[in-house]
């Protein structure tokens, strides 16, 4: 709902605008309307095993833009990045803290973090300032920081529910960057085709464990044939077992 769309930028997010073959790693656009006949475009990798380079990213977003009829007449500006994702979370017996995407507050299959990291920071930063100032009122070498301070601020940062959800957007994350073109298509369209509280909710980190395990069966039900074989193939993977193994653990320790 709102703003429409011009109808090229209308166009490339239906099923039928896609260009390439099985064999390349799929790409798809992000295109926004900014008024006074000016517009964001954005080719996009949702995620890869090996980072696409931008010349190809740049190469696919010049003709995805002529196949679609959009003329640019000036380019205003260009980014480049890459947005590294996944990877282990942060030990919490370290002594070193960290915030943002160098405490892996990345959202692993979607890429996205300021929102999740502005959510996070004060209820952080108040952890912070009560163990510090817990730790200066004790004795000793330990005074003013120790190791049981970053344990806690660890825990506060990246709970077993949280390490729970993590655990669950890798498994999709994984499942993601095996996808071929048609399979990332098909995908979209069942995502975009689920309750807008429930994709809203996976991509901005609002889901909790529970939540997303009815996010999970909602998808497979709506899910094509092929894509519900995947789904039950990749329970057996490694981010399927690690995805399991957390869930597992959460129910023990209750």
């Amino acid at each position: 709902p709102g703003k429409a769309l011009h109808p090229g930028m209308a166009r490339a997010l239906t099923k039928e605008s896609s260009w390439g073959t099985s064999e390349e790693v799929p790409s798809f656009l992000y295109a926004m309307p900014l008024g006074d006949n000016k517009a964001f475009f954005q080719e996009t990798c949702l995620v890869s095993k090996d980072a696409l380079p931008f010349e190809v990213l740049k190469r696919r977003l010049e003709r995805r833009l002529e196949a679609l009829n959009v003329k640019v007449a000036k380019v205003l500006d260009e980014e480049w990045s890459y947005i590294p994702v996944g990877g282990p979370l942060p030990r919490p017996d370290q002594k070193i803290l960290a915030f943002g995407a160098a405490a892996n507050l990345v959202h692993p299959a979607s890429g996205y973090s300021v929102a999740r990291s502005l959510k996070t920071a004060p209820d952080f930063a108040s952890t912070l300032v009560d163990a510090y100032c817990r730790e200066g009122e004790g004795e000793g070498t330990s005074k003013g920081w120790s190791e049981g301070a970053s344990h806690q601020a660890w825990e506060r940062l990246w709970s077993d529910e949280l390490r729970k959800c993590h655990s669950f957007h890798v498994f999709g994350m994984e499942l993601l960057a095996l996808m071929d073109v048609k399979s990332i298509n098909d995908f979209f369209i069942a995502f975009f085709s689920l309750p807008e509280q429930l994709w809203r909710g996976f991509l901005s980190s609002r889901l909790d464990s529970n939540q997303l395990l009815f996010f999970a069966l909602y998808m497979f039900a709506v899910a094509p044939p092929q894509m519900k074989v995947r789904l039950v193939v990749h329970i057996f993977t490694p981010s399927g077992r690690y995805m399991l193994s957390e869930y597992k653990k959460a129910l023990t320790s209750s």
